[in-house]
């Protein structure tokens, strides 16, 4: 602390010794025992009046005050002592700046009947002073602060606030009367608004609420200019409260983003009184002007008073407006629905129906109403009926029943939907019941029922899968048993999942299947085959489904249903009996070519009409030998080597227990179909050329017939090697070996027609001939060698 003994004298009041005991130090002032004698004796001066007295001093203006002043600072006291004007009033920084720019600039300045907010006992009071201002001069002379006299002026202070209040609720009184006789509600918030615009001169007035791009906008309002875009605040925070701002460019309470949206739709000064929660967004009532003001309490409090007035008598026109339509409403459904609409007392009583409700008894009102509910309903009803009515009164719960209700000795069946019925205060007065006949849908029902039973029976009993789904949602409705022997699924898996059919479905059918399911989803038909895999042994089967819609009464498709039969079979026996008719049309053309063949290579080599009978007439029996191989292959799916080989050596009485002839090979060597005619006409001609001229026709000739499967590479495929080898034939000569169409045969048909690879040779005392032909496929079984 600052010694208080000092060069000059001041009285001993309370702010005398808190400026004397302030440590001056820290301040641009300086030591207190250093001060210039212009601000000492404006400081002697100040503190001695007995009135009001503040002083400001350097270019911030530090401030200082003396006792009577103390007095009006209320809980400002002592803390503004010694701070810089804006800091002691920081809420009126623009009025600071510009009463401290005309001091330190010589000028004077009078203010009078000024507004403040004071803080005294414990209460905020809007007091009005007036305040003269004196620029205060160095010791040179030049203006370094500023003194200003005080005057609370508390008798003129009530009577402005009397007469504020006074105008305020005159206002009150003529927004009520204007809004007595309007029941619009966007009427009753431009009237409010308007009215307390101008009666407290602002430029923007109405009812904001939340904006779906984010804050508030003001809805329903008025503007000074009609012009003027609605007012948004788009940066409202969550959760905020009411807002006050005397000065929005200088309020640095405010967000920065909020201050420049506001002010870029020319707001200087806003007040915001946040009414109450509409649904899930904010109602607020929000004035606004152009230029910056101070609005004082009993303005605010009149900003509160008339958004809760507008806002509340909005939302009675709005419900009065709601209300009314909900009675229209309601006598038009009442009257005009399609289904009836009755209303009981709390005796159970029938006040009101409909004529639907008549129309579903067959009846007129006459015969209803007054009547009570019990005596109508049918005996073995009514103790449920009752029940349901003591809970809708006793409870208010809503209930549904169906029972029988009698007229005229006719029972009929409806469906009751029954609900409390509330007076205006929201007490139970009885019960109003929406009713539908159920005489014929009880009726159909029972036959649907039966209908039902006539579909299952056929159902499971078909071979066939038989299935009805939602069309919307694919949901199985019905599905037979005959799935399971089908698609090797349970019903059970396929009931739960609606997409398990699908999975099965073969994924190079996915595209076709699910284009002829949405054909039928829209309204066609479709006949589809597809593959499935069976999960349960791995099976690829075909399926073919007849898809189909099934209509409601609107036309509109409800279900879809088709019928799945299992084709695998018929797939089968239709695939192969398109290759048996390809291979019958492709041996057929084959056969005559090979007829032609023969025919015009035997004539050629014939020297007469005898000999070419004969020839060709034994090789015509070798081709016929063939094709019946080829008949019994077809049948047994295989045509094997040694089958060929062995007819062959038969049908020239050659057999197996032959000495002169040698055969050694695996047995069973399987061959394709295009093969067997070629190499079985080559063998015919190998064997008449022994009989002839070779082996089989020298008491001392050998046959030798080897045969094996020479396994293939990356360059050449698996082979049947044949080696016929002849020996011991006794002056064998070039002409008389194979000559003519044989050896054309084997020497260049074989390798044409098959890619055979062959070589003949011809040695003094017999031939040799080997003859490779690609297999192809895999090898057959080998079940031993043939000797």
């Amino acid at each position: 602390m600052q010694a208080p003994d000092v060069p000059w004298s001041w009285n001993d009041g309370e702010m005398a010794g808190r400026i004397r005991a302030f440590d001056w130090r820290a301040t641009p002032l300086g030591p207190i025992d250093r001060w210039p004698p212009a601000l000492r004796h404006a400081v002697a001066t100040m503190l001695d009046s007995p009135a009001p007295m503040t002083l400001a001093w350097g270019p911030r203006g530090l401030f200082l005050y003396n006792d009577a002043q103390r007095d009006l600072l209320g809980s400002r006291h002592p803390r503004q002592l010694g701070l810089p004007l804006i800091e002691a009033w920081p809420e009126a920084e623009a009025f600071v700046d510009h009463v401290l720019a005309e001091a330190l600039a010589g000028r004077p300045l009078q203010l009078r009947g000024r507004p403040f907010d004071l803080m005294r006992n414990g209460v905020v009071e809007r007091v009005l002073f007036d305040v003269d201002y004196s620029p205060l001069r160095d010791d040179r002379g030049a203006p370094a602060g500023m003194l200003a006299i005080v005057r609370e002026l508390t008798r003129e202070s009530m009577l402005a606030a009397a007469r504020e209040t006074g105008r305020h609720e005159a206002f009150l009184l003529a927004l009520s009367d204007a809004l007595r006789t309007l029941t619009a509600p966007a009427r009753i918030l431009g009237v409010a608004s308007r009215m307390l615009g101008e009666h407290l001169g602002l430029d923007r007035v109405g009812l904001a609420v939340s904006d779906p791009a984010g804050g508030l906008r003001v809805r329903e309002g008025w503007n000074r200019d009609d012009a003027a875009a609605a007012l948004r605040l788009p940066d409202w925070p969550a959760g905020q409260g009411d807002l006050v701002s005397d000065d929005v460019e200088r309020d640095i309470a405010l967000p920065a983003a909020m201050r420049g949206a506001l002010l870029a739709q020319d707001i200087a000064a806003l007040a915001v009184a946040v009414r109450a929660r509409r649904g899930h967004g904010m109602s607020a009532f929000v004035a606004a002007a152009r230029a910056p003001r101070r609005w004082s309490a009993a303005e605010l409090n009149l900003l509160r008073e008339v958004g809760e007035r507008a806002g509340a008598a909005s939302e009675r026109a709005a419900a009065e407006i709601a209300l009314t339509a909900s009675e229209q409403r309601y006598r038009a459904v009442a009257e005009q629905a399609g289904v009836g609409v009755a209303i009981a007392d709390r005796d159970s009583r029938l006040v009101y129906v409909n004529d639907q409700h008549c129309r579903a008894l067959g009846t007129v009102r006459e015969a209803l109403e007054g009547r009570r509910i019990d005596e109508l309903t049918h005996p073995d009803d009514r103790a449920e009926s009752a029940d349901v009515l003591r809970r809708v009164l006793a409870e208010g719960a809503s209930n549904t029943i169906e029972k029988r209700v009698v007229v005229a000795g006719e029972a009929r069946w409806l469906r009751l939907s029954v609900v409390p019925w509330r007076d205006p205060a929201g007490a139970i007065v009885g019960s109003l019941a929406v009713s539908m006949d159920l005489t014929g849908h009880r009726q159909a029902e029972l036959a649907l029922r039966e209908s039902e039973a006539r579909f299952r029976q056929f159902g499971e009993a078909s071979s066939d899968v038989l299935w009805i789904r939602d069309a919307e949602t694919l949901a199985l409705e019905y599905l037979s048993p005959a799935f399971e022997t089908i698609y090797g699924g349970t019903r059970e898996a396929a009931m739960r999942d609606p997409g398990l059919w699908m999975s099965t479905v073969h994924p190079d059918d996915l595209a076709d299947v699910r284009a002829s399911m949405r054909k039928v989803r829209r309204g066609g038909r479709a006949a589809f085959e597809f593959r499935v895999l069976r999960p349960s042994d791995g099976r690829t089967i075909w399926v073919r489904n007849t898809a189909f819609p099934l209509f409601d009464e609107a036309g509109r498709v409800q279900r879809i249903a088709g019928i799945g039969r299992d084709i695998t079979a018929e797939r089968e026996h239709g695939a192969l009996l398109e290759t048996l008719v390809a291979e019958l049309q492709h041996r057929t053309r084959n056969l005559i070519a090979v007829v032609q063949s023969l025919a015009r290579r035997t004539l050629q080599c014939s020297p007469d009409l005898a000999s070419f009978g004969a020839r060709f007439s034994a090789r015509l029996d070798a081709l016929g030998r063939v094709q019946g191989l080829l008949s019994q292959g077809a049948a047994s799916g295989r045509i094997t080597f040694d089958a060929i080989l062995r007819q062959e050596l038969e049908a020239h009485g050659v057999g197996e227990d032959d000495a002169r002839v040698t055969l050694d090979g695996p047995a069973g060597v399987p061959l394709r179909s295009r093969v067997v005619q070629t190499l079985a006409l080559a063998l015919h001609e190998l064997m008449t050329n022994a009989l002839k001229h070779g082996a089989l026709s020298d008491a001392g000739g050998r046959l030798d017939i080897r045969w094996e499967i020479v396994p293939g590479d990356a360059q050449r495929p698996r082979e049947l090697r044949l080696t016929w080898r002849e020996t011991g034939v006794a002056g064998m000569a070039p002409a008389t070996a194979v000559a003519g169409y044989g050896r054309e045969l084997i020497e260049h048909a074989l390798p044409y027609q098959l890619g055979a690879r062959t070589h003949h040779a011809l040695h003094a005392d017999g031939i040799l001939c080997r003859i490779d032909v690609p297999l192809g496929g895999a090898p057959g079984t080998q079940r031993g060698r043939m000797a």
